[in-house]
């Protein structure tokens, strides 16, 4: 749907449920991929025994057809495939790296910060 008039009435007919996302500040909508994040993030909240109900066999499955999805050519496709029954280990941390996470700064602000170091008091 779009923000001034909302999904059509078919859509709406075939819902089972129609749930609202309150929403603080000035903005009138969510894109559609944060919508669902936020719902699903509820629904892991309100029931937890969702995470980790598939199958070894149904995660293979799901497994190779996201492989298969995610290849961009043969070669890759390859890779993917004889990583299906051992699978790389999921990221602990997914933060960037420790040299990455420092904001943009002007370089006259920087010059400041590195002769604001160096100054001693006193002399």
């Amino acid at each position: 749907g779009t923000e001034s008039t909302g999904v059509s009435q078919a859509f709406v007919d075939a819902c089972q449920k129609r749930i609202f996302l309150p929403m603080n500040g000035f903005a009138d909508s969510l894109n559609a991929s944060v919508a669902a994040a936020i719902v699903m993030q509820q629904l892991i909240w309100m029931k937890p025994k969702l995470i980790g109900s598939l199958s070894g066999e149904e995660i293979k499955l799901l497994r190779e057809k996201w492989y298969r999805t995610l290849a961009r050519n043969p070669t890759q496709a390859e890779q993917y495939m004889n990583m299906l029954d051992s699978p790389p280990e999921p990221f602990m941390d997914t933060r960037r790296a420790d040299e990455h996470r420092s904001g943009w700064t002007k370089k006259k602000d920087k010059a400041k910060e590195v002769n604001a170091h160096e100054y001693t008091p006193g002399r």
